[in-house]
């Protein structure tokens, strides 16, 4: 029981710690990037609100349903090997890519 309770608190802590790194990392990209990249999760569905370069409700819940698709894991891992650090430009190349395509049906509601 003592170690579940370790646990739950330490992802707890982690998971606004992550969401303050994902905003960073936005922040680090110029303004035209930001927008591009919003553009990106508009065409892709997974973003409805203003495209303005910046960081909302909106383009955090779009950025954690894009790293939820089926294909991300592998894709992000491969890009990271190849040198590339900042989750959120993974997430920008990973948009462009066919593999993002693919497994966006993966995200779409099922009728």
């Amino acid at each position: 029981m003592r170690r579940y309770l370790i646990v739950v608190t330490l992802l707890a802590w982690a998971a606004p710690a992550a969401a303050q790194e994902l905003r960073t990392e936005f922040y680090a990209l110029s303004r035209q990037d930001r927008q591009a990249l919003q553009e990106q999760l508009v065409t892709r569905g997974l973003y409805a609100s203003t495209v303005d370069g910046l960081w909302g409700p909106g383009t955090a819940a779009a950025v954690d349903q894009a790293r939820a698709t089926l294909a991300y894991p592998g894709f992000a891992e491969n890009a990271r090997e190849a040198g590339i650090v900042n989750e959120i430009e993974i997430i920008r190349i990973y948009l462009e890519s066919a593999l993002m395509e693919a497994s966006s049906a993966s995200l779409r509601p099922r009728s």
